[in-house]
């Protein structure tokens, strides 16, 4: 196919399979901007992410936070979608620390229970009926 079919003149002389593959052209031509386009949005915000991380860890640290404020405030569709991606990533990084603090606090209880071989449930309910049994008292 020449340039002046890809501009629009002489369409109408086309066959079907030359249209078909006109179409397909454009298609994929298509395909590619829109590839395109996403890689660069991709980048864009992941370098901006990046920014904002970098200044949010100086921020907290120097008198530069207003400036970090401003930014969250937008209402701006973009600006909002990075905020709840931050604060889904912020979340999910302390659901996994919690995680892992809660099994390295089973792992000990266990390794405690085990040493005065009493279970770690059965110490708390023995350290909860003792607490019943003997009340603090004050001092007056």
């Amino acid at each position: 196919m020449t340039v002046r079919h890809l501009l629009g003149e002489e369409l109408v002389n086309l066959g079907t399979n030359e249209l078909e593959q006109l179409e397909n052209q454009l298609d994929g031509a298509l395909e590619q901007i829109r590839l395109t386009k996403n890689q660069f949005i991709a980048n864009r915000l992941l370098e901006l992410k990046r920014k904002v991380w970098n200044y949010s860890s100086i921020s907290m640290h120097t008198s530069a936070a207003p400036c970090y404020d401003i930014y969250f405030t937008t209402r701006h569709p973009l600006c909002m979608l990075f905020q709840e991606e931050m604060l889904e990533e912020t979340n999910n990084a302390l659901r996994i620390k919690l995680e892992e603090t809660d099994a390295v606090l089973r792992s000990s209880s266990w390794e405690v229970g085990e040493q005065s071989g009493v279970p770690p449930h059965q110490q708390q309910e023995t350290m909860d009926s003792h607490c019943r049994n003997n009340p603090l008292q004050m001092r007056q």
